[in-house]
């Protein structure tokens, strides 16, 4: 089920076989976008322009992505202003398997998040709330400290038997 192709990019060698035989494994398994849905894709890297402000590069993998669309990448929202492709050129909607930067984020996302986009700003600014709000809880959650009242509860229940203490 797993085809195997011996490739060198030194020597140029089976680099069509390589295509071709991707482009089969795709027919074989009917694997296919669909162009006319909402885009969605993952976030390849992010950065801060100088002129152009936080800026993405996404992979659209699946559906299409135009200029305005309300998008949500990770716990970031916001609306596409511009895109470029691979080459710098502006472009007003790409479709599937297409790399490209995309202007109008508030904030940087990371690299891996999923990018998706929506029908109205409303409903992505409420998801990129929500996905803050379960960050920050996270983030609180591991840094709550414990106090001695908690310390006393734990050790009278007998879920804490030893307190590792140093006391120089």
């Amino acid at each position: 089920q797993t085809v195997t192709v011996e490739v060198s990019a030194k020597k140029q060698q089976n680099l069509d076989l390589l295509l071709e035989m991707i482009l089969l494994v795709s027919d074989l398994r009917e694997l296919k976008a669909n162009p006319s849905r909402a885009g969605m894709g993952t976030v390849l890297e992010a950065k801060l322009d100088k002129g152009k402000g936080p800026v993405a590069h996404v992979l659209v993998q699946n559906g299409s992505v135009s200029i305005g669309d309300p998008f949500v990448a990770g716990a970031v929202h916001g609306k596409v202003r511009a895109m470029f492709d691979d080459r710098g050129r502006k472009v007003k909607s790409v479709g599937p398997s297409s790399p490209v930067e995309i202007v109008g984020l508030t904030s940087l996302p990371q690299a891996g998040d999923q990018f998706q986009v929506f029908p109205d700003s409303f409903k992505a600014r409420q998801i990129s709330e929500f996905r803050m709000q379960k960050i920050r809880e996270r983030e609180l959650a591991s840094s709550a400290r414990l106090t001695l009242d908690q310390l006393h509860r734990q050790l009278q229940e007998g879920t804490v038997k030893d307190l590792p203490i140093i006391i120089k």
